[in-house]
């Protein structure tokens, strides 16, 4: 023990030297100040206070040099690992002691997610959350690599490299996913109907991720997707809103499902946009003398239109999402349509480290609470029409789907198919009526698959492989899912109930509008019911 006793109290000595002269004002702190002013202490009581309590930091410091030393000294590893890796482990082994949302990140690790922030990062592509300490993906980005190499919505990964990444924290692994462009990732996924997890290799590659989409339905409804909060989507919103507005948009959809959030301010910025100039948008509150309560009003001169506006959400919705549906649904001014959402209403501050240049320590100090005064956090916001998506296939229905799926037997279909009858095909994947008769040769088809699997199931994997085949045909998305969204017709139904147009008049939505127009009128579930479910 001899040969690192000695280097560790020579860096005590050091740390004693540098606290004792450049860091004494760090300890100059309210109670120390009161205390000195009384007439029957000494002059110089303050300093001693002060040197007393540097002691004691260095007590503490202590347990953490020899924590290093020892690993250098002693574990298998101890010669490879550099005393700045051992430090930021030790830096965010503390934070794991805070929450789920604290964190301390290295230059590196800032300088990615600030990419994030702009959309241009290199990693897999994929829109990801933490569902019950599992990460999940709730939508891969169909133009990143992550979707190329077979990655889903609601696939879960469990692994990423050989090493277990349940129930780390979502930065973490969002980190541990991302690396130089070209390099590989090996993962392990699990997916429902699969009796194991199975491995995926995924090239990293440079994502641009679109932070706005928008298109006009039928009926001149303007639909928004909004993919992630970034720096540089209220004015991708902006853009979207005064190109429909042209088209005389007379009701609007904003789609912030499986949206994880991102800058909070961005969702300030566009529920801005909305409101009235002095309305309350959001306030943070956090401890007492620490973090007092903000508020944020609306300030933009510029409001848009009356017209109505529904808000679709869903349990990946969190964050910035939540506060955007949220505070609008506050003001009376959206229906919020779907489920309830994730529930992250906590508010991080990311502060420099001096001792580290460009290190950040992301620390939770504060909640969001919407304008009525509720909390985000842990309890998420309820839809005022409550739609759950499409009820899951019995589990052995799913694994007749996946052995069809490990047969490839719709990639065989359509490669003996497509080009022949590629205009027909086409319009089923916009809209099949959920006949699967229209499908060439369906029956006969159907008959060789030997499956238990029904016939409507079969046709709905056949058309979503379809939708892909042609997304990649065209190398655009099938930007909305009118036949199979339940959650996108119940707002379709809601800005037209608002319009007091009849649906039933519109010929693409006459299919949904006469079996659905009665849950517009069915009561929100409390906490303690479920939501209604879709046959």
């Amino acid at each position: 023990m001899r040969r690192f006793v000695f280097p560790i109290l020579f860096l005590l000595a050091i740390l004693s030297t540098f606290f004792a002269g450049s860091q004494l004002g760090l300890f100059d702190h309210p109670a120390t100040a009161a205390v000195g002013e009384a007439e029957d202490k000494p002059a110089d009581f303050d300093k001693i206070q002060r040197i007393l309590e540097l002691e004691h930091e260095l007590a503490d410091l202590k347990l953490l040099v020899e924590v290093k030393a020892i690993i250098k000294a002693f574990h298998l590893d101890g010669e490879k690992l550099t005393t700045e890796e051992l430090l930021s482990a030790a830096a965010k082994g503390m934070t794991d002691a805070l929450d789920e949302y604290s964190s301390f990140q290295t230059k590196e690790e800032v300088v990615k997610f600030e990419e994030s922030l702009r959309g241009d990062y290199a990693g897999i592509g994929a829109y990801v959350n933490v569902t019950d300490g599992f990460f999940t993906i709730a939508r891969p980005i169909y133009s990143g690599p992550a979707y190329s190499a077979g990655l889903r919505s609601r696939d879960r990964i469990v692994e990423v490299n050989g090493v277990s990444i349940i129930d780390k924290k979502l930065e973490e692994s969002v980190q541990m996913l991302r690396g130089k462009p070209g390099t590989d990732v090996i993962i392990k996924v699990v997916r429902s109907g699969w009796t194991k997890p199975r491995e995926m290799t995924i090239t990293r590659a440079k994502v641009k991720i679109d932070s706005v989409k928008h298109q006009m339905l039928p009926g001149k409804i303007g639909l928004v997707r909004i993919y992630r909060f970034g720096t540089d989507t209220a004015r991708d919103l902006e853009r979207a809103l005064v190109d429909l507005e042209k088209d005389h948009m007379v009701g609007l959809i904003l789609d912030v499902r499986d949206n994880g959030g991102g800058w909070y301010k961005a969702a300030q910025l566009i529920v801005d946009k909305f409101l009235e100039e002095g309305k309350l948008i959001v306030y943070s509150a956090g401890r007492k003398g620490v973090e007092d309560r903000k508020d944020v009003h609306a300030t933009d001169h510029s409001t848009h239109p009356n017209y109505p506006v529904v808000v679709l959400v869903n349990k990946f919705s969190a964050s910035a999402s939540e506060i955007l549906a949220g505070s609008l649904q506050d003001h009376k001014r959206a229906v919020v349509v779907g489920e309830t959402t994730y529930g992250k209403g906590s508010v991080q501050r990311p502060l420099e480290m001096q001792s580290r240049k460009g290190a950040k320590l992301i620390l939770t100090i504060a909640q969001y609470h919407l304008p009525s005064g509720r909390s985000i956090h842990k309890v998420g916001v309820k839809p005022d029409i409550a739609v759950a998506e499409a009820e899951a296939l019995e589990w052995w229905e799913l694994q007749q789907i996946q052995n069809l799926l490990d047969k490839k037997v719709f990639e065989a279909y359509a490669k003996e198919r497509y080009d022949a009858h590629k205009v027909l095909l086409h319009e089923l994947a916009e809209y099949d009526g959920k006949d699967a008769s229209r499908y060439p040769d369906f029956d006969k088809w159907y008959a060789t698959l030997d499956t238990k699997a029904q016939k409507n199931t079969v046709r709905r994997y056949l058309r979503e492989h379809l939708r892909m085949r042609i997304s990649d045909d065209r190398r655009q998305e099938f930007f909305y899912n009118l036949q199979e969204d339940l959650q996108l017709q119940s707002g379709i139904l809601s800005v037209l109930k608002k319009l007091e147009v009849d649906p039933k008049k519109i010929a693409e939505y006459k299919f949904f509008a006469e079996t659905d127009t009665a849950k517009l009128n069915a009561p929100v579930p409390t906490s303690k019911e479920k939501a209604p479910a879709h046959p």
